[in-house]
């Protein structure tokens, strides 16, 4: 039997079945790290948001009753600072306001629902709900 005349390297099919390959991996890769970019983007966002509810309810919670604050008043009110960033100073891309429903569950308790609406392209809402004293003592 004969030997065939010996080949050394590569040949042009193998390159390009090697290229296709890689082009397909590449684009999976790509399509991946898209995804997780984009979920991590909100999930800061959303963690912003919530952080602005929790703050605006231990604003709110502190503020004296006895004083009337007008915050603690029967209505719907949105923050002064509005669009707001993250730290709650004017300026950012999140909304927050706040509903106070007087005497709701009881005589002297005010519910309290908070929203903070982000309009970016990830646009979501983000609420929080408390039960706030609005008299000297509460019944």
């Amino acid at each position: 039997m004969t030997r065939l005349k010996t080949t050394h390297g590569i040949s042009t099919m193998e390159v390009m079945v090697a290229l296709a390959l890689f082009a397909i991996t590449a684009a999976g890769l790509a399509a991946t790290t898209i995804a997780v970019t984009q979920q991590a983007t909100r999930s800061k966002l959303a963690t912003a948001a919530t952080g602005l509810v929790e703050d605006l309810v231990e604003q709110l919670r502190a503020l004296d009753p006895a004083t009337k604050p007008w915050q603690l008043q029967g209505g719907t009110y949105n923050d002064p600072n509005n669009p707001i960033t993250a730290t709650g100073v004017s300026g950012g891309q999140f909304l927050r306001s706040w509903t106070v429903t007087p005497n709701t569950p009881a005589l002297g308790l005010s519910r309290v629902e908070v929203r903070v609406d982000f309009s970016g392209p990830a646009g979501f809402r983000a609420f929080g709900v408390t039960y706030l004293c609005t008299t000297a003592t509460c019944s």
